[in-house]
């Protein structure tokens, strides 16, 4: 599943703009208000996952995620940290595509 999620990284590779960004995450950040998630509170927002939604750009299904879950509840719980702490989401759990169906004899608008 990792090897799905995650781009090959190679440093090589890397412009400016990405060595400054490379940089920039190897610096944990530390923050009065911040403290890390608890294995109870991913739980929470996985139970809430609607499965009957499409999957993201990552081509995960919501019923695929909860089922790894509670297959490896303390390595999904420690990713999210690791993510907050290094302040870095990877970008396509930020991004959705939206596809609008339009309701028989309403047409577009």
């Amino acid at each position: 599943m990792l090897e799905h999620i995650t781009p090959e990284d190679n440093e090589q590779d890397d412009r400016e703009f990405h060595k400054q960004i490379r940089a920039r995450s190897q610096a944990t950040v530390n923050t009065p208000d911040d403290r890390e998630f608890t294995l109870a509170e991913i739980r929470n927002a996985v139970d809430s996952l609607n499965t009957k939604k499409a999957p993201g750009e990552d081509g995960i299904a919501g019923e695929i995620f909860k089922q790894a879950f509670e297959t490896f509840p303390k390595y999904i719980t420690a990713m999210y940290n690791w993510c907050l702490r290094k302040g870095v989401f990877p970008k396509r759990w930020k991004r959705a595509k939206l596809m609008p169906i339009v309701k028989p004899g309403k047409g577009r608008q």
